[in-house]
């Protein structure tokens, strides 16, 4: 009997799967796959397969010409060719590319064993079916944004009612300050989302604005209100700092701190139970997280505070990925929503530009005098009418357009 054997990780199953497959069962008696198991593909490729381990043996096991599915997590098949004992080995065109496979050849070659390769069904891949997806879900959020509504989403709301779960940073807040002095106007709304049933907002961007705004004696703010819960509309990213100091510096300032560190050996880094990981020119190190959220809080705004008045500071989500132009980068943990509304029930604050908001849909260079915002209003009703108010005189003079993208404000906090 001839036994064909092949591997591979197989997610979302699809016509390529199938005509190799069926092409190495016709090529023996009986063809067992072998399927690379979850945490497996991780070490390898970075990332999880869509299906787990446990769907794709599923999904092999119903086809005709599949014999036996076995699952492995070691890449290196020696063991398991041993024991299987095929006499012919099956792998698909790209196999040679995506490792050191000399190891299993010299192996199949001093057993009699015959490596096949199969060339992949032109066109069709995991990854062209996870872009048709990716793009077909863009093309949905797209077509969604289009019920924007600016007369709901922008209100006026007493500065008592928001919440704030981050610090300002001082430098940025006496730039707005001297701006909207100077301007003796406000320009771009606040980003909060409703959290309770008591009408609390939630400051999600613009912590900056609103410290600024309370300095001006401001007892209103212009906000956006987002769904706080909806991805598609806010998505909670972890945050990387780009530190421009030396390497020697920054690991006395966290000594000082008393701030614990462990040198990471892996070739991979994944959080798991790690605050955050620290990229220097020559090594990477860790921080391990504490045993609750708030003992995380407390260790990564001790973190930030060794440096943050010491190095030159630049974020991602201010400026994208700056590796190249800098000595040291921290990337943060990605704190979920139920994080951040614990952090603020419990009175706590991260410091700035630990976590990032990326917001669906924004409004930016509104205008807002300041003079109105001091003054403020009668009731709340008498502020949402004020809103809808500029809002309407905006749309009769034409003053608005709506853009479907990301936008970068490059203005906010010149002088």
């Amino acid at each position: 009997m001839i036994t064909v054997y092949t591997t591979g990780v197989f997610d979302l199953l699809h016509p390529g799967h199938i005509n190799i497959l069926r092409r190495a069962r016709a090529m023996g008696d009986r063809l067992i796959v072998g399927v690379q198991e979850d945490d497996s593909v991780l070490e390898q490729k970075g990332r999880r397969p869509i299906m787990s381990c446990k769907e794709r043996m599923f999904m092999l096991k119903e086809l005709p010409f599949v014999d036996l599915v076995l699952s492995y997590h070691d890449i290196d098949q020696r063991k398991m060719i041993k024991i299987l004992k095929p006499k012919i080995i099956v792998q698909g065109g790209d196999w040679l590319k995506t490792g050191d496979r000399s190891t299993v050849i010299n192996f199949a070659r001093k057993n009699n064993i015959k490596i096949i390769q199969f060339p992949y069904t032109k066109e069709v891949s995991t990854t062209n079916i996870k872009e048709r997806v990716y793009n077909s879900l863009r093309k949905i959020k797209r077509e969604n944004m289009l019920d924007f509504d600016l007369t709901q989403r922008l209100r006026i709301v007493p500065i008592s009612k928001l919440l704030v779960y981050e610090s300002n940073d001082p430098l940025r807040t006496k730039k707005l300050i001297d701006r909207i002095s100077r301007s003796q106007l406000f320009f771009n709304p606040i980003t909060v989302g409703s959290i309770d049933h008591d009408g609390h907002l939630l400051v999600i961007d613009g912590a900056n604005r609103l410290e600024a705004l309370k300095k001006l004696d401001a007892k209103y703010v212009p906000v956006q209100i987002v769904n706080y819960f909806n991805p598609d509309e806010v998505d909670l990213q972890s945050n990387e700092h780009y530190l421009d100091i030396k390497q020697s510096i920054f690991l006395k300032l966290l000594r000082d701190k008393k701030i614990k560190i462990k040198e990471s050996k892996k070739d991979s880094y994944t959080m798991n139970n790690n605050l955050c990981y620290i990229y220097t020119n020559k090594k990477v190190y860790n921080i391990l997280a504490s045993k609750d959220l708030i003992g995380d809080v407390k260790i990564l705004n001790r973190l930030v505070n060794s440096y943050k008045n010491i190095a030159t500071v630049t974020r991602k989500s201010d400026v994208g990925n700056l590796l190249g132009d800098s000595r040291i980068l921290i990337k943060f943990k990605t704190f979920n929503t139920s994080d951040i509304i614990e952090i603020v029930t419990k009175k706590m604050q991260l410091e700035s530009g630990i976590t990032w908001h990326s917001i669906q849909n924004s409004i930016i260079h509104l205008g807002m005098p300041l003079s109105i915002l001091k003054e403020g209003f009668k009731s709340d009703k008498e502020a949402t009418k004020y809103a809808k108010k500029i809002i309407k005189e905006k749309i009769n003079n034409q003053a608005i357009r709506r853009y479907f993208s990301s936008v970068c404000i490059c203005d906010e906090w010149e002088l």
